[in-house]
């Protein structure tokens, strides 16, 4: 329990912060990682509030059992519950990231509501494993493979307030020991045994194949991520300084215009960075996230020395290599990467 509390405050301000100046808000589900974090930080002052996101993927009568048992918690702990309903079926879309994101913003809006400047969710070192095996298996690179991170900032429309995760290096035996301590008996998620979910099909079929052969793999994988984050970092430096040089004025006040000897000269991966950088910028939905493969193709088309015109549809976006010049704009189309020569 000390660790938890230690690392949440190494990420909730630091050395220089007390603990009334990280009022928290911990994420609580009722399972043994949120219930195992929720006794944890039940000792610091001033308390914990403990919040918990009702959501509509499971039948109504389950979602409303884990609501209980979260509030027989934080009863158990002394300590404030609140909830909050986050549905999303019936919306179009992938429904685990729709309930991601409804989840993030009940979350944020119950911290805000209970002056809370941080959200503490219960990720740990298992949870980092299976994160970084679905992203090597989808093509990630080092900003994918830098997996979860242990503090995040919800944005604009989270009011400042930025998420904090203390148990990322521990293991779920860590956490089990501490609800066990505590004779709390978490709930299970009936869900999570539904291997039609990557996530789950990592952590049901191969995460005990990889811990046979090390069982130490999740605390090696949680470095493997630290490593992965720090050259993403180093890598997007270095994008930002190579669009300083390349960024030139439109015109025609139409889209972004980069000088290509500019963005030429720079490493692939980092012309790979400058152009997801440029792309979220021009508007693309979803261009945050946009990895390797879908900036690669323009790219690689900006340090080759062709110079016959080509344009690369990337989403929403159209990025035109041009014989001097990179211009990107808001086209139409789908998904995905196309070329065209024009």
């Amino acid at each position: 329990m000390r660790r938890v509390v230690t690392a949440w405050r190494q990420l909730a301000g630091g050395r220089e912060a007390r603990d009334r100046d990280r009022p928290t808000l911990v994420a609580c589900s009722a399972g043994v990682d949120s219930s195992a974090l929720a006794i944890a930080l039940s000792v610091v002052r001033p308390a914990p509030v403990i919040g918990h996101v009702v959501h509509d993927l499971r039948g109504r009568a389950d979602a409303l059992a884990d609501r209980d048992a979260a509030r027989g918690l934080a009863e158990r702990l002394g300590l404030v519950f609140v909830e909050a309903e986050a549905p999303v079926r019936g919306e179009k879309g992938n429904l685990e990231a729709l309930a991601r994101r409804a989840r993030y913003a009940a979350l944020s809006g119950m911290a805000q509501a209970h002056g809370c400047r941080y959200i503490a969710t219960a990720h740990h070192a298992d949870d980092q494993l299976e994160t970084v095996l679905m992203r090597l298996i989808r093509g990630a690179g080092p900003r994918g493979m830098g997996g979860i991170r242990a503090v995040r900032s919800l944005g604009e429309e989270g009011f400042g307030i930025r998420v904090v995760r203390p148990m990322l290096g521990m293991s779920r035996e860590e956490a089990v020991r501490i609800c066990e301590d505590m004779g709390w008996v978490w709930k299970e998620d009936a869900s999570n045994r539904d291997e039609s979910f990557l996530r789950n099909a990592i952590r049901a079929r191969v995460i005990p194949e990889i811990r046979a052969i090390r069982p130490d793999a999740a605390e090696r994988a949680a470095v493997t991520a630290a490593v992965c984050t720090l050259a993403a970092e180093a890598i997007e430096r270095a994008a930002r300084l190579a669009l300083n040089a390349a960024t030139r004025k439109a015109e025609d006040g139409r889209g972004i215009v980069l000088g290509r000897k500019e963005l030429a000269a720079a490493p692939m991966a980092v012309r790979c960075e400058a152009l997801r950088l440029v792309l979220r910028d021009a508007g693309g939905v979803g261009m945050d996230k946009a990895g390797w493969r879908v900036v690669e193709p323009a790219a690689m088309a900006v340090g080759d020395h062709r110079m016959e015109p080509r344009s690369f549809r990337v989403g929403s976006i159209v990025v035109d290599v041009r014989a001097h010049e990179i211009r990107v704009s808001a086209g139409c189309g789908g998904a995905g990467t196309e070329e065209s020569d024009g």
